[in-house]
Parts: C-alpha cells; structure tokens; sequence
C-alpha cells in the first residue's frame, strides 16, 4: 500500500507554525503579566489547542487536496501539543504537580477522558506522520477520535465553560457544521478517485 504521509510545503508550514508559536507567545507575556500567571498559562493552552483542534477537524472536513491535508496534519499536531501543554501547565503549573488534587478537583471519569483522549490523540498523530493515514481503519478511528474531541471541546467550552471559551467552543461547534455541510455539498460534486 502507498504512504500517505502529509504533503508539507513552506507555505503550509509557515501558515500554521507562526501563528502556534505567536500564540504561545503571547500566552506566556499575559500569563507573566497577570496576578494569577499559573492560572492563565492553563487557561490560553485550552484555548489554543481549542483553535487549532477546530482548524484541523474543519480541514479534516473539507480538505481533499495534499497540501491540505498538510495543514491538517499540522493543525492537528499543534492542537495535541497546546492540548499537552494544558495538562501540564493544569498539573505542574496551577496544582504544584499535585495529581492527586487534580483527580480530586475533577474526578476520576474526567481524568481518565482527558488522559485518555490526549493519548488517543498522541497515537492518532503518530499514525499519520507515520504514512498509513490512507487505510480503512485509520481513517475510522481519526473520524471517531474527532467527534470524541469534539464532544469533550463543546461539553467543557459550551456547557461547563463561561466567558471567552464558551464563545470559542460556540465558534468550534458553528465552524465544524458549517464544514459538515460543505463536505456534504463537495462529496455530490467531488470525482470519483
């Protein structure tokens, strides 16, 4: 079977990386900068990864060109690394590395979803820098993994969350279908491969 490793040009790299490390950034100058710097280093990494996890599920949508598939890739990558940073900077940062206090403030069904979701994550990114991204059970499992992202996003953003994440997670929820109904229209019009 052919690999289907992501196509990755300049371009590509440059529209996803710059924008990712400039965020980090310029989470890290606020989060110096505020009275509470733990507690905004792991709120922006949420937000972070909320933007680039949604950029890639709308790319994982609608995106059928190789270099697309590249900036999925990438997006999708940058979203599980801000997505680590955030249990990190939650553990470490805000609870002194404390995991017991974590499981303790969010339970152990919550632990184990978000830990589970983020290897989950982590073995789905290295399957597809991995170039067997092309075969049948790969592409079902990223399709699962990506509506049980989505499900964990929009329940912490939409239902729990409050103020700017709640309307980054609306955003997610509107942009994700909207693709679903892009795809939807591309897939009667898209040739046959």
């Amino acid at each position: 079977m052919a690999s289907h490793r992501p196509t990755i040009t300049l371009s590509v790299l440059t529209g996803t990386f710059v924008p990712f490390a400039l965020l980090l950034f310029a989470a890290n100058v606020w989060a110096e900068l505020a009275p509470f710097p733990a507690h905004v280093r792991t709120a922006t990494t949420i937000w972070i990864a909320m933007l680039f996890a949604g950029a890639a599920l709308v790319l994982r949508l609608t995106a059928w060109s190789p270099v697309a598939s590249g900036a999925f890739a990438l997006a999708w990558s940058f979203g599980l690394a801000a997505m680590a940073l955030h249990l990190f900077f939650a553990i470490v940062d805000l609870l002194g590395g404390d995991l017991t206090l974590f499981i303790e403030r969010n339970g152990i069904a919550v632990t184990a979803l978000n830990f589970g979701l983020v290897a989950w994550w982590a073995a789905d990114v290295a399957l597809l820098w991995s170039g067997v991204a092309g075969r049948r059970w790969m592409r079902l499992q990223g399709v699962a993994l990506s509506i049980a992202l989505l499900a964990m996003l929009v329940a912490s953003s939409v239902i729990l969350g409050d103020g700017i994440v709640r309307w980054l997670g609306v955003v997610l929820v509107i942009a994700v279908a909207v693709a679903v109904v892009v795809r939807t229209r591309m897939s009667a019009v898209r040739p046959a491969e």
